[in-house]
């Protein structure tokens, strides 16, 4: 299913593009172990831009924004703790946490 979406997500555009960045932003709340790794053993994969956008896409519009990240970051890193993550992949998470930010869409 990801290698699909990760297909879509290299050739897509416009309106294809916000679906996928919706996608992305879901899989990552529902699925967050499975779709990190599987960005971490493709290093190339467009879906990681698109998880970046789409989650951003989520915080844009909350009431507070700064809020809204520490909340992001705190929540993925508590559950990559209780995954059992191993330390590679916790840097590779907080790379991506780094790239999160609802002031992309401004």
């Amino acid at each position: 299913m990801l290698h699909s979406l990760d297909s879509v997500a290299c050739r897509s555009d416009g309106y294809v593009t916000e679906a996928v960045d919706e996608a992305a932003a879901t899989i990552w709340h529902q699925q967050f172990t499975l779709l990190l790794k599987y960005l971490q053993q493709h290093p190339e994969s467009c879906l990681r831009e698109r998880v970046v956008w789409g989650t951003s896409a989520h915080m844009s519009t909350a009431d507070n924004r700064a809020q809204a990240l520490a909340t992001f970051r705190a929540t993925a890193l508590d559950s990559a703790r209780r995954a059992g993550l191993s330390s590679t992949e916790m840097v590779f998470l907080q790379k991506i946490l780094g790239e999160v930010n609802p002031a992309r869409l401004d």
